[in-house]
């Protein structure tokens, strides 16, 4: 059971299940998962550049959410023409919800401009985007297709 909630955090689904109600637990569960182990960033863990995002959202019957992320310094900016689901979890938290009041978007649910977060933190960023818990350093991916968690795991280079 716990494998499978791991694929569902890291937004992979190997079996859809079209019950609701399970993907509400599912859903609590990731929240309960990021929020214990959501942890301060080091300064600089993450190198400048831009980073990439695309993965499908269940509750937004399997579009993906395709974006760009650029780093500089201790930035975080999502890039103008971000794709950004329009539906968000019951799980969001109460910061992700107010970042996404001050987003422009337009009817195609495209980012109409560079957003600069207040918190440079892969998984802020892309619950943003994602409207709803996620790990963002599985989310972004460098421009080799790795997952930027290489960064935090082994250091800068």
């Amino acid at each position: 059971k716990e494998a499978y909630e791991m694929l569902d955090v890291l937004g992979l689904d190997l079996i859809p299940d079209s019950n609701s109600e399970n993907d509400d637990t599912k859903e609590k569960e990731a929240t309960n998962i990021s929020k214990r182990t959501h942890k301060s960033i080091p300064k600089k863990i993450i190198p400048d550049g831009i980073y990439t995002m695309s993965r499908p959202i269940r509750r937004w019957k399997y579009q993906r959410v395709i974006a760009k992320m650029q780093i500089i310094g201790e930035k975080c900016i999502l890039l103008k023409g971000s794709i950004f689901c329009p539906i968000k979890s019951d799980s969001i938290e109460d910061a992700t919800k107010r970042r996404r009041s001050k987003a422009k978007v337009s009817k195609d649910n495209i980012l109409q401009e560079d957003f600069e977060l207040d918190t440079c933190d892969p998984s802020a960023a892309s619950a943003f985007l994602i409207g709803g818990p996620t790990n963002g350093w599985q989310d972004w991916k460098t421009e080799e297709g790795e997952p930027i968690d290489c960064f935090r795991n082994h250091g800068e280079n």
